[in-house]
């Protein structure tokens, strides 16, 4: 027994130190798995902050008229009457921190790949009803322009809008005041900003625009009615290429844009006041919603166009000074899963002047065109949504141009209408 216990002793000790580098082995795996989970938790964690979503509109239209001029998507080939399209294709990135967000959405269709919004968000860190946003993004104007193109139950915004605010976006910085659900002002939003005025393309002159938006949304006229309203105000200017200027005058009973001599830099006014509501009541077969807004003031464009300026250098055509004004009314009901909604609208590029005297010539004076004419569109429509990612619509436009007598220009073009089968993927 004498000679065994050495041999125990020693084979106890391996034993020992072999249990211990076990141990440590053991022990390293352990904290290298947890460096893995510590890495994997903070990278979930990342992730979780970035939301992407995106929808698809692919469509087929049919016009009246070959070449016909549209609002709707814009104008046809000269040798179209119908097409198909990808109207939008949209996806955004947004990456949220909670006292600040960045987002970027891009537009990727058969005409190219553009940039949409892309926009920093930061919270007031004392007060997180305050914000402050700057980069590309969608001016405050009106209910319109805000209201995604995803959910539009009209195919396209309506023309007052299309030609104030080609592309809805531009470049700029806004502060918004949105108080919370549990403040007494909840409902409220103000918003201002200040932009450069001609889209998302590189600015080009020194003038900035102002515009302000005040809102509210939660008048409870009963248990199922609801109304909010809004009103907006645009206070710019828009760069003066020439020495020349023209406004509308009236002289020997004759209407016409008379000449000004202008200094060349010099500011040409741009002025728009809007005010819009949103009545909505829910019914046991679905919502019943009525939108209206109307805009007017003074736009600044050139002879044979009022839109608003969208361009990437200076313009070298004379300026011209027009008072306008705007209206439309959608009506939408929801029937379970469809819905059935009508729009009239009214865009008056000229309020100044109408009917025979568009066109008419005078001494000293420059005839108004078909540039002048007022517009109106009815729009009637259905779509079904057989589950929350897919819309199907079906839109008929009747466009109509003023009547003219005097045969000075052609409106050829103008009266062209439109049918619009849309099918949507939201994701």
């Amino acid at each position: 027994m004498k000679t065994l216990k050495p041999a125990i002793a020693v084979a106890l000790g391996l034993l020992g130190n072999a249990a211990l580098a076990q141990d440590h082995q053991i022990s390293q795996k352990l904290d290298s798995l947890s460096k893995e989970v510590s890495l994997l938790k903070k990278q979930t964690s990342i992730l979780s902050n970035l939301k992407v979503s995106g929808y698809i509109q692919a469509q087929y239209q049919k016009a009246d008229t070959l070449g016909a001029q549209s609002f709707n998507g814009g104008n046809f080939g000269k040798t179209l009457d119908n097409r198909f399209a990808v109207r939008r294709a949209r996806i955004k990135f947004a990456y949220d921190l909670g006292f600040g967000s960045a987002t970027l959405q891009l537009d990727a269709t058969e005409k190219g790949v553009g940039v949409k919004n892309a926009y920093i968000t930061l919270v007031a860190p004392f007060d997180k009803a305050l914000s402050l946003t700057g980069g590309i993004f969608d001016r405050p104007f009106g209910y319109a322009i805000e209201y995604s193109s995803s959910a539009m139950e009209v195919v396209e915004r309506p023309i007052v809008y299309q030609m104030l605010f080609p592309g809805e976006q531009d470049l700029g910085a806004m502060l918004a005041y949105a108080p919370s659900s549990d403040s007494p002002l909840k409902g409220l939003v103000l918003k201002a900003g200040l932009f450069n005025g001609n889209g998302i393309n590189t600015d080009v002159d020194k003038y900035k625009d102002l515009i302000a938006k005040i809102s509210y949304s939660g008048f409870n006229l009963g248990k199922s009615v609801n109304l909010n309203v809004g009103a907006s105000a645009y206070l710019g200017n828009v760069y003066n290429p020439t020495a020349s200027f023209y406004e509308m005058v009236e002289e020997s009973g004759v209407k016409g844009f008379k000449k000004e001599t202008k200094e060349v830099g010099a500011k040409n006014t741009r002025r728009y006041l809007g005010f819009d509501a949103q009545l909505s009541v829910k019914t046991p077969i679905g919502k019943t919603q009525l939108v209206s807004e109307y805009l007017f003031g003074k736009q600044p464009g050139s002879a044979t166009s009022s839109k608003s300026p969208d361009y990437s250098v200076l313009p070298a055509a004379d300026g011209y000074l027009r008072e306008f004004s705007g209206f439309y009314a959608t009506l939408i009901q929801q029937i379970y899963k469809v819905s059935v909604f009508g729009r009239y609208e009214v865009y008056d590029p000229n309020t100044k002047i109408e009917g025979n005297q568009i066109g008419m010539s005078g001494s000293g004076l420059k005839e108004a065109n078909a540039a002048d004419l007022k517009l109106h569109t009815t729009s009637l429509g259905s779509f079904y949504e057989p589950t929350r990612n897919i819309r199907i619509t079906a839109q008929y436009d009747f466009n109509r141009a003023e009547k003219t007598d005097n045969g000075k220009f052609s409106v050829a073009g103008l009266r062209c209408n439109v049918f619009t089968l849309r099918l949507q993927y939201k994701f």
